[in-house]
């Protein structure tokens, strides 16, 4: 499984923003091992497992290590594409943005398969298989689909993250604009 460049360079570009570049060449000088990322390419395609280790080493130096940094990063990850390359989504239903989630999905990690029940009008399960079920993952994911929401026509949006068996599971409610 591969993960693209700009899911890294998201969560790279979030700590610089709110720890600033000094703490985060620190951060590199105390663990060489992830130097590497600093030359990816973010159109290109690398290592999951690469992904989830530097996102738990970066989650437990920046953060406190319950991955609530990592949220916040997917969050600004959010923001920055619907600032970019997910523009046109802006304009879109709830509705319509779930229809093309797998798509999106697959923009960002190579084996990616995503399922939307919807529960009712306005709620729905999200579920994200053929990734692993990990923390770090669920929470950058997580932040990420906050902030597309927000982005898109709803308001008082509510993602809540389930507890994963197999896959990554979330519930998500909103509100439509009038």
């Amino acid at each position: 499984m591969q993960v693209r460049g700009s899911a890294f360079k998201s969560i790279l570009g979030y700590a610089e923003k709110k720890y600033g570049v000094e703490r985060v060449k620190n951060f590199f000088i105390d663990n060489p091992c992830f130097c590497v990322i600093k030359d990816f390419i973010e159109l290109d395609w690398y290592d999951l497992k690469l992904f989830l280790d530097y996102s738990e080493k970066v989650d437990k130096y920046f953060g406190f290590g319950d991955a609530s940094m990592l949220f916040e990063a997917g969050e600004f990850a959010a923001k920055q594409a619907f600032e970019s390359s997910h523009r046109l989504f802006k304009d879109m239903s709830i509705q319509s943005a779930l229809t093309n989630a797998e798509s999106v999905f697959l923009s960002y990690f190579s084996a990616a398969v995503v399922e939307i029940k919807y529960l009712k009008d306005n709620k729905a399960s999200i579920y994200i298989r053929n990734l692993p079920v990990s923390p770090y993952l669920a929470k950058n994911i997580c932040g990420w689909i906050k902030y597309a929401v927000k982005a898109i026509k709803a308001k008082e949006a509510f993602i809540t993250e389930n507890a994963p068996k197999t896959c990554l599971c979330f519930t998500l409610e909103w509100i439509n604009y009038a």
